[in-house]
């Protein structure tokens, strides 16, 4: 595995991540475009807009790493439309574990990522005045799919429960809202300040097509939380001890009156179920977990939406699966465990958030500039 660390100001980092993943965007664009023929120009427009006024510096990366092809990536970060019968099934599961829940009391966050077969790429990330993020996500999405940051905080997302709600205007998906919490929290109350802000803004959107968003975090003070919101709705959980599942339904009670239970029929619906339910059972049976348990529980193939889907049955499938480690006493010595495909079928590698010597030269923390190193078991 090979993770690319990047630094300096915006356009820097666009530049020297097109310089890395370049050809696999390629490869997405013209899927997406085979898939959605027609670019939706007001959208890409209003996101375009929407950046501008909240992430500037997000569109001064994306600019630098799209070049011509810009457009077509606005697009495919803001793109709604009904999926398709065929295309419904699927989805994250995630599991946060703390205190007598883990072997050893450290805070541990699993998240097995479904989605549409694009290629998977982690790196490192810093910005200035931010922290150092290291994230996970496909080429040409702005935002993450789950997270670490050298101050010591991980995060997660899955797409939400079936919403009552109409509006499908733009806003900030699940994986901008979890960026957006990676640049800025150090904690989990911080986490949730953040969403909350961009909740004020007015520029929170949705998990999929008519659907909420679920977050998960931990931190290194050995704190938790769960996030289950809409648009209009938030809801969450702090806790400090415990393990919580989670797959794409909501079940904190003050989502009830948001979710569309006509809708439940789905077979993204119908996934969740069996997911949370098969997540649960193995959960339970494991005892205080490790990451090696995680692992073990994240290569599961039981049932017909399994937890690790790599057959390929469904359009959405299993891509990649992350393991944070959190440690109370060093959250600069957090690190992850990353499997950058199905974990049926491939290998975790660890990989620390921090960037040391003789990993990557001092030199490089003090220049805008990228790197590239890999990682072994």
């Amino acid at each position: 595995m090979q993770i690319s660390t990047f630094q300096g100001p915006p356009p820097v980092v666009g530049t020297a991540a097109a310089r890395r993943w370049r050809p696999l965007w390629q490869q997405v664009v013209t899927r997406w475009r085979t898939d959605v023929p027609a670019r939706d120009s007001r959208r890409v427009r209003q996101f375009r807009d929407l950046l501008a006024a909240h992430a500037p510096h997000w569109l001064e990366e994306a600019a630098a790493f799209a070049g011509d092809t810009l457009a077509d990536l606005l697009d495919f970060n803001c793109h709604s439309a009904p999926p398709p019968p065929a295309k419904q099934a699927g989805h994250c599961s995630s599991v946060l574990a703390l205190g007598r829940a883990t072997a050893d009391g450290q805070p541990l966050l699993l998240k097995i990522r479904d989605e549409a077969p694009w290629p998977q790429i982690s790196f490192r990330r810093r910005l200035p005045r931010g922290p150092l993020v290291l994230g996970g996500t496909n080429p040409g999405n702005l935002g993450l799919a789950t997270f670490l940051n050298d101050a010591g905080l991980a995060g997660i997302n899955n797409s939400g429960g079936p919403i009552r709600d109409l509006d499908v205007s733009v806003g900030f998906n699940d994986c901008h809202v979890l960026r957006w919490v990676a640049e800025r929290a150090r904690d989990c109350q911080q986490a949730l300040d953040v969403i909350q802000q961009l909740m004020e803004r007015r520029v929170l959107g949705l998990g999929g097509y008519r659907k909420g968003m679920i977050l998960m975090f931990a931190d290194a003070r050995g704190g938790g939380l769960v996030v289950e919101c809409s648009r209009q709705k938030l809801a969450h959980r702090f806790l400090n001890d415990g393990v919580i599942c989670r797959t794409n339904d909501y079940r904190l009670a003050e989502m009830e009156a948001e979710m569309d239970v006509a809708r439940h029929h789905q077979p993204s619906y119908v996934s969740s179920l069996a997911r949370s339910a098969r997540l649960t059972e193995l959960v339970a049976a494991a005892g205080p977990l490790t990451p090696a348990k995680l692992k073990r529980i994240s290569r599961d193939t039981t049932g017909t939406y399994p937890l690790c889907n790599a057959t390929g049955q469904f359009p959405f499938c299993t891509v990649a699966a992350w393991i944070h480690v959190l440690r109370r006493a060093d959250p600069a010595a957090c690190r992850a465990w990353i499997c950058e495909t199905a974990p049926s079928l491939g290998k975790y590698r660890a990989v620390p958030v921090r960037i040391v010597p003789p990993e990557t030269p001092r030199r490089f923390a003090r220049t805008p500039a990228s790197r590239t190193t890999k990682h072994h078991r």
